[in-house]
């Protein structure tokens, strides 16, 4: 509305007193009706803050370590492994007469010598259980060998892990079938640091005695292990496994040439037998350079195993680990019973 118009309005129709009232009452009307509205800023009329539907994403968890990381940096035949064998109620052994504390730093002694001689190979330690063992009578199913106690077996493979030590079952399987006492023994093998040993020496199947026949394995016999080896690490994700294979004379591995590494799995000859440093090199280069499967070991006696009553030298003289390293090729496993 305009005053202008108002003016206008009254100069037609009515006197000057009139007009100028009439101009006030315009003048007021367009006032009211301005003020009703809310300027830019305004606070008479409050709106009302509408309320978030967004939502707080949850913290990410912290993922949890995995306990057994330290496996996967263990590669041969850039790693050197120094193992510590044990027959389970043997009269002879080191192992068992150890208590853990004693025999942890037996290990680690053993092992810090390869490593401070060898530092470009980092030493390894572990430990190797037999289960099963032979045994000189057949025993209720006729295998003429039992697997070790659980409880046994339990114990130094957690003393092993709890050590970030890997953890070896070795086989004397007697009469039984390889392939039935293999999945007697597949839950640890499952773990991350467990590992294989075979001892053709006592598969004496299906007539024989241990240690009054000398037992064989034939690749026949091994490569399925090895497959099941190979399947277990693609499968369930694992680092590789390792499969030692014990050896101190030709006839135990008649056709050592057929057996295949498969991916996955890590075989390892262990030259196997005791005598004089000069007997013990014979058999190393036959069964670890001639007949090199895949990669090289040794077994080392100690000679009058501490906790029983003296035994005969086995070997004699212990080989030192400076010996042991001249050897060619260098092992990449050194066991010590």
């Amino acid at each position: 509305m305009s005053t202008l118009w108002v003016k206008e309005s009254c100069a037609a129709r009515t006197s000057g007193r009139q007009c100028q009232w009439l101009v006030c009452l315009a003048s007021l009307v367009i006032l009211l009706i301005l003020t009703s509205c809310d300027p830019p800023g305004s606070t008479l009329h409050v709106q009302p803050t509408p309320t978030s539907t967004a939502t707080i994403p949850p913290p990410t968890p912290t993922p949890t370590p995995d306990p057994y990381a330290w496996v996967w940096n263990i590669e041969l035949p850039y790693n050197r492994l120094v193992l510590f064998y044990y027959i389970p109620e043997a009269p002879w052994g080191f192992v068992g007469t150890f208590s853990d504390s004693a025999l942890l730093a037996r290990v680690h002694e053993q092992s810090q010598q390869y490593a401070e001689l060898d530092p470009a190979h980092p030493a390894v330690s572990g430990l190797d259980v037999v289960s099963p063992v032979a045994e000189p009578d057949p025993g209720p199913d006729g295998y003429y060998s039992a697997l070790t106690a659980p409880e046994t077996v339990e114990h130094y493979l957690n003393l092993a892990t709890q050590q970030h030590m890997l953890f070896f079952l070795d086989m004397q399987i007697g009469r039984a079938p390889l392939q039935k006492e293999v999945a007697a023994l597949w839950q640890y093998l499952q773990l991350p640091n467990v590992d294989l040993a075979l001892d053709p020496e006592f598969d004496v199947a299906p007539y024989g005695v241990p240690d009054i026949n000398l037992g064989h394995m034939m690749a026949s016999d091994i490569n399925p292990v090895i497959d099941e080896l190979s399947h277990l690490v693609i499968d369930r994700h694992l680092p590789p496994k390792i499969l030692i294979i014990h050896q101190w004379q030709e006839s135990m591995l008649p056709d050592w040439y057929n057996i295949k590494p498969k991916y996955g799995v890590t075989i390892i000859t262990c030259s196997d037998g005791f005598g004089t440093p000069e007997e013990k090199l014979a058999d190393y280069q036959q069964f670890d350079n001639v007949q090199l499967i895949e990669y090289p070991g040794i077994k080392l006696f100690y000679p009058n195993f501490p906790g029983n009553p003296p035994h005969p030298t086995l070997d004699d003289p212990l080989m030192s680990p400076a010996d042991v390293l001249k050897l060619h090729p260098a092992p990449v496993l050194v066991m010590y019973q």
